[in-house]
């Protein structure tokens, strides 16, 4: 058995041995004491220090890692970069530069490279650029009626997946709906026509005669049906006259013969008030369709 080397005092690069402890490692060799010159002490066996495999606590490693931009040399752990809160560095890079682990305040866990933070280029997961996008992309809705509900403002507190806005209706409740739902009708009151037995059935049998709905003027009931609901002529403001469902009236999804459909596209490109537009603009706008039909069928 080979005698035991005391190399108590020696130093081995940052490391000085301070003394052998009773910890051996898995070949049963002793493991000394060191104190590094960063301060902090160690285990390290005597002949890893003899050889200099082991020179330092790790602070060496970790010099010459930022050295090489292995390790990010600036620490911004628990800094805010607009909805960004950096957590810890990690191992993965871009290019040369350290990518952090950061937090979003919607709760969204984000990799990003510390260039993109310091530069203010990146500031959130990617949730801010969407409320940007939406943002500008918004028709504002406001005062617009859609059946029973009347627009009151946007909702700012739901922006998931479009904007969403705040509602009267006609019977007094508030409700918040999705413009996408509103814009196709798919939302025309609070929930109160159910409650007031406008379903399909009763609506059967509901008399609307020279009720007007938008352009449209209820005339009389015919023996046709349109979505199981008895389907009513009615006369269109521009002189046209349509069948339409009673059901499609009474929520608002059916306003005119077509016309008023041609007068907001018209408008879509001017100041002029759909409900403005002259009824010849329209009735052009039909031709050109019907002739274009007509061409595509011939050909």
């Amino acid at each position: 058995m080979p005698a035991k080397i005391d190399i108590t005092g020696q130093r081995f690069g940052k490391l000085v041995a301070v003394k052998p402890t009773a910890q051996r490692n898995n070949n049963g060799q002793i493991l000394w004491r060191c104190k590094c010159d960063c301060g902090n002490t160690t285990m390290a066996q005597s002949g890893h220090l003899r050889n200099l495999s082991t020179r330092s606590c790790g602070c060496l490693y970790k010099e010459a890692a930022i050295k090489r931009g292995r390790i990010s040399a600036i620490d911004i752990t628990g800094k805010r970069f607009g909805r960004l809160i950096a957590l810890r560095s990690t191992s993965k890079r871009q290019g040369h530069s350290v990518v952090w682990e950061c937090s979003c305040d919607c709760g969204n866990i984000y990799l990003v490279k510390l260039p993109s933070l310091k530069s203010g280029a990146t500031k959130s997961c990617g949730c801010l650029n969407m409320e940007v996008r939406l943002a500008r992309n918004v028709t504002d809705l406001t005062g617009q009626r859609f059946g029973k509900l009347v627009v009151v403002s946007r909702d700012i507190e739901h922006q998931v997946r479009g904007a969403h806005w705040l509602c009267k209706c006609d019977c007094g409740n508030m409700t918040t709906v999705k413009g996408y739902s509103l814009r196709k009708r798919r939302f025309s009151a609070c929930g109160c026509l159910r409650d007031e037995g406008l379903s399909i059935g009763r609506l059967l049998t509901r008399d609307i005669t020279d009720q007007r709905f938008g352009r449209l003027l209820a005339l009389e009931p015919t023996s046709k049906k349109i979505g199981g609901c008895i389907a009513w002529r009615c006369k269109c403001d521009c002189g046209e006259t349509i069948l339409a469902s009673v059901s499609y009236l009474t929520t608002g999804d059916t306003k005119s013969c077509g016309c008023l459909r041609d007068a907001v596209m018209f408008s879509r490109h001017t100041n002029i008030n759909p409900m403005d537009v002259p009824f010849a603009i329209t009735d052009t706008m039909k031709a050109r369709r019907e002739i274009k039909k007509f061409i595509k069928q011939a050909s």
